[in-house]
């Protein structure tokens, strides 16, 4: 340590206790001098004024050792470098007092500590006061900013207490949608300054709070625009702001928007921006507690939770506050916030293809991202997809770096069979330097003499591991705990046996241990502190795409009414499938070519009659999985059904199979729920060999063919990527599959190589077919497309997909096209959507929910008042819903009352109308409710439910009590109330009596009278409103009935 520090023992001991005591601690600077300005400053004005940093607060982010000094960010946004001896920790005063309860991280370093401050407080207080990091001149910008806006409104009256809280008279809001074109045209940009700023700390803030939502009992899945709130500049404005919101008709998608917006809003982030002064004060569900007052100060950021209590803003002067709310996610009954003003490009969104539904419970398995390596400098998926739609040839002679391929080559099968040579000396190999023997050992924490010790391959499924989960957001804190499913499709090779030989080096006591393929299984997630399942599989030519399909099983969803898996078998949220292939010598070769299963003229001549052997290949691919909630519409793909199975004894163990064949595949399609004939684009295993291809080709001819007496009229586009890089053998079904996905994202079906005739022993007589030897545009903009890989030994594997066209003519993204295979993807997303699209519903979901939005319809009015001639009328079960009784108007309050009696049962349901008309209905936005802060909707047409609940029981109450109902319709606001309470009022006791008394009568309907209503008796005996009826069960002694 002294060394390290060039100092002697008794001073450095010193140091390294004092150093951690601020590191990520807040800290007051003192006695500092002010410092030169930094060179991006100098860069924008040679003139810039020194920086004053002396009594500032802020936070520091590390400490940089050649200096001495930490790195300190002021919570006026300066990043500043600080001696010790000018730093002191700060502990910021209560809320109460003008404080914070915690400042914003300004490293990932604080990140969990900072989320579980704000999760810990707003379970405990509800609440939370966030300091947050906002520059001098972002407040200037914004201030600016401000003064240009003009479109500044106010809400119908029925909502507006949602949004703007209590008492929003003499306020005024605007949304504020961030511009993202510069993100559309794809180009690097900063974050602009002011607003803009603002709002990307708002989101920052909301996906802290999105992670620690499920503790708080929710799960928040997205944020809504920046939303504007100030004083109005004077009195006209706030009455022309009031004359535009109140007295017009709205369609039901705008009541159905604000209901959703009341029901999914969890936590509301209010960002004073400009200017301090004013309070915010909170209401607590508990109205025995106190309200809690906090001061609004510039820079910091109040959050709490606006589903359980309801604020009050006032703002002093011109200060201006941001807003945003954290929603939950979508619920059965509810409608998606396609109003533009709530989230940013919801029309676009909401344009984009529908995913297809999987199972009944709404998730989704979808391809996030995918990492190959493969023959042709291939080092990327972007480098794979353009070779393919150029019909590349990966193919190359057997180079000296693997071994000296003349040594085993005689160019005559016969000849070659009888010296134990091959008759071929082709392969699609990978690059030695860049491809196969290079590796990071470094970034991934293995020390040099272990390096190599491991198999080539396990190497590169590890940096096309890494390479695949990065692409899907992922990085190595991020991975740190996830509970990830991981499957590779990979078998020890010839690299073991010289491994274990000494043939290239001596044997070291832990050779075997790196080489295991136990442990080539775990060595991802020991590396990245993973948990999860994970495993190798080797099925031969299948293995990669049969690690698909066991992925795929162990993050299947679990189905409504399905009878759940075994002990250990938890549904994994997030899984990779990988496959691995490479060859070290040639003597697996000199087998197959004794077999004559190899092509002799070097290529996989697919489909084509000179067809006579497949080519050995190498590769290696990893495809990442994530089961979604809703639309992920950063997703590459959906897989919508895999299946598995094997041939049991046919011809023989090498014999492909046919009717095996068309099994799996019908039975992935049977879980995908999907049509045979939708299947636009298929990829063939296609190895080139003059039985297997016809075989395969049959086998989809009898299962895509004719579904359900409807025959194909779309061709069947069939391709296969081993005309390009040869048989990849366990890497084979992801190569496919991950041509699959391009396909589908450019709706377009790549060639063919080597197609000169086609092959006669293929049946494409009266099939709509097409082998494609050149790009075929789909003309659609999303479709189904299905891969199938089959293992010589029998073992076969089938995965359906769902795509919509990622880019390209037919691109359906709102962003216009892009990278849409690069992790940048995932961040565009999440930055321009801030949302996972709401899933579609089931009938039978919206069918059993409670309240279902879909029921508005029609026009609604809002703010309208009544006139001289309209009358209010009061409906409800304490008449049998039959005449509607009229309100009475107290001119004196402006308000309409009625005197309601229990019935025997003391619960009775009402709504209000106006002049009898059942079109013009008042009524509670939620379904049989008895809240009487619920909000009020109407006039307009009711659902069926939404009435108000009064219930006597709860205070003891007995049949004929009155109670006192009273609408307020306010003549200033245009707000309406509806309220009630018990009365014993003789004015109102004598409204009461004026009504005839209404009997009401009950009947049991039930099984033992085949559903025939049966009336039910007042019981002798009984209090009353108890009734009974005398029924006799049938010889099944068992009967059911409702009343």
């Amino acid at each position: 340590a002294a060394q390290r520090w060039g100092l002697s023992p008794p001073e450095d001991i010193e140091m390294e206790l004092a150093l951690p005591q601020l590191e990520g601690k807040l800290v007051e600077i003192f006695n500092q001098p002010p410092l030169p300005p930094s060179p991006e400053a100098l860069a924008k004005d040679p003139r810039a004024d020194q920086v004053d940093v002396d009594g500032k607060k802020g936070q520091t982010l590390g400490f940089v050792e050649e200096q001495g000094k930490y790195i300190v960010e002021t919570f006026d946004g300066d990043l500043v470098a600080i001696a010790q001896d000018n730093l002191r920790e700060y502990t910021p005063p209560p809320v109460e007092e003008g404080g914070f309860d915690v400042a914003f991280p300004g490293s990932e370093a604080r990140a969990a500590e900072f989320q579980s401050d704000i999760a810990t407080a707003l379970e405990d207080k509800k609440y939370c006061v966030v300091q947050m990091s906002l520059k001098p001149g972002d407040r200037k910008a914004a201030t600016k900013q401000l003064q240009e806006l003009d479109n500044w409104a106010r809400f119908m009256p029925e909502f507006e207490p949602v949004y703007m809280g209590q008492r929003p008279d003499g306020k005024r809001v605007q949304w504020y949608v961030t511009d993202y074109s510069a993100l559309e045209e794809d180009v690097d940009v900063e974050t602009s300054p002011g607003l803009d700023a603002a709002d990307q700390q708002l989101t920052n803030l909301a996906l802290c709070v999105c992670n620690v939502s499920p503790y708080l009992g929710f799960q928040g899945v997205c944020r809504s625009n920046g939303m504007l709130h100030m004083n109005c500049a004077n009195s006209e404005e706030e009455l022309n702001l009031l004359d535009d919101a109140r007295g017009n008709a709205v369609g039901a998608g705008v009541i159905q928007g604000h209901l959703t917006f009341y029901r999914r809003r969890k936590v509301c982030m209010i960002y004073f921006v400009s200017g301090s002064g004013g309070t915010l004060t909170l209401h607590p569900p508990n109205r025995q507690a106190d309200d809690i007052v906090i001061s609004c100060r510039e820079g910091q950021v109040v959050l709490f939770r606006h589903d359980l209590m309801d604020y009050t803003y006032l703002p002093e002067g011109r200060q201006v506050a941001m807003q945003a709310w954290v929603f939950r996610e979508q619920q059965a009954g509810e409608v998606p916030m396609t109003q533009p003003d709530l989230l940013a490009h919801a029309d676009a969104i909401d344009a984009i293809p529908h995913g297809p539904l999987y199972g009944n419970n709404g998730k989704s398995i979808d391809i996030m991202a995918f990492a190959c390596r493969l023959p042709g400098l291939v080092m990327e998926p972007e480098g794979y997809w353009t070779g393919l739609c150029v019909g590349y040839d990966g193919v190359i002679h057997i180079p000296l770096t693997r071994w000296d391929h003349d040594v085993y080559f005689h160019p005559e099968p016969e000849i070659s069979a009888q010296m134990g040579k091959c008759y071929t000396q082709h392969e699609g190999m990978l690059d030695n330097d860049m491809q196969m023997m290079s590796f990071d050992n470094e970034f991934f924490g293995i020390a040099q003499e272990d390096v190599g010790m491991i198999d080539p391959l396990a190497r590169c499924c590890m940096e096309v591991g890494y390479d695949c989960l990065y692409r899907g957001g992922w990085t190595r804190q991020t991975l740190l705990g996830t509970s990830m499913v991981l499957v590779n499709g990979i078998a020890n090779g010839e690299f073991e046996y010289q491994a274990m030989s000494g043939l290239h080096r001596p044997i070291h006591k832990d050779s075997r241990n790196q080489i295991a393929l136990a442990v080539t299984a775990g060595r991802i997630h020991y590396i990245f502190g993973m948990t999860g399942k994970c495993c190798t599989i080797e099925t031969a030519c299948s293995s990669s795409l049969t690690a698909v399909g066991l992925t795929h099983t162990h993050m299947r969803p679990d189905q409504a009414g399905q009878q759940k898996l075994g002990a250990g078998t938890k549904q994994e949220k997030y899984g990779m499938a990988m496959g691995a292939n490479g060859h070290f010598d040639p003597f697996f070769m000199v087998g197959l070519c004794g077999a004559k299963m190899l092509s002799i003229q070097g290529r996989c001549f697919t489909f084509d009659q000179s067809g006579d052997g497949f080519l050995r290949s190498e590769g290696e691919s990893g495809m990442y999985f994530k089961c979604s909630e809703g639309e992920d519409l950063a997703r590459l793909a959906m897989l919508c059904g895999s299946c598995m199975n094997q041939d049991g004894r046919s011809a023989s163990l090498t014999a492909p199979h046919g009717p095996s064949q068309q099994e799996c595949i019908r039975h992935s399609l049977r879980e995908a729920a999907i049509p045979p004939l939708k299947i636009q684009m298929q990829e063939l295993h296609g190895t080139g060999t003059a039985l297997g291809d016809p075989i395969e080709v049959g086998a989809l001819r009898a299962t895509m063919m004719m579904f359900q007496g409807d025959i194909r009229e779309h061709p069947l586009v069939k391709t296969s990527s081993k005309s390009n890089i040869g048989h990849t053998e366990l890497n084979a079904g992801l190569c496919g599959i991950i041509k699959c996905v391009c396909m589908g994202a450019y709706c377009t079906a790549c060639p063919n190589n080597h197609i000169r005739l086609l092959n006669p022993h293929i049946d494409a007589n009266a099939y709509p077919v097409y082998f494609c030897t050149e790009s075929v545009d789909q003309g659609k903009n999303e479709g189904y497309t299905g891969v199938s890989s089959f293992g010589f030994g029998g073992s076969n594997a089938r995965g359906d997909l769902w795509f919509r066209a990622l880019a390209g003519p037919r691109n359906t993204d709102p962003m216009g096209p892009g990278k849409c295979l690069s992790v940048d993807r995932i961040h565009l997303w999440a930055d321009v959507s801030k949302q996972c699209r709401p899933r579609m519903f089931l009938a039978s979901e919206l069918e059993n929910t409670l309240d279902n939005l879909e029921d508005y319809e029609d026009g609604y009015m809002v703010g309208e008042q009544p006139g001289d001639d309209d009358h209010l009328y009061v409906l409800g079960s304490f008449n049998g819903w039959t005449t509607p009784e009229k309100m009475t108007f107290v001119e004196e309050t402006g308000s309409y009352i009625f005197a309601m009696p229990l019935g025997e049962a003391c619960v009775e349901q009402f709504q209000i109308c106006m002049n009898k008309n059942l079109y013009f209905k008042i009524f509670p936005a939620s379904k049989m409710t008895s809240d009487q802060e619920e909000i009020v909707l109407g006039p307009g047409v009711a659902p069926a439910g939404n009435v108000w609940i009064v219930d006597g029981r709860k205070e003891g109450l007995k049949p004929g009590t009155i109670y006192h109902i009273t609408l307020q319709w306010d003549m200033e606001t245009r707000k309406k109330t509806v309220s009630w309470e018990p009365s014993v009022d003789e004015y109102m006791v004598s409204l009461a009596s004026e009504m005839h008394p209404y009997i009401h009568r009950y009947y049991v309907l039930g099984s033992w009278t085949c559903w025939k209503p049966l009336e039910m008796v007042p019981a002798k005996g009984e209090k009353p409103g108890t009734f009974e009826t005398t029924v006799k069960v049938g010889i099944m002694r068992h009967e059911e009935f409702r009343i």
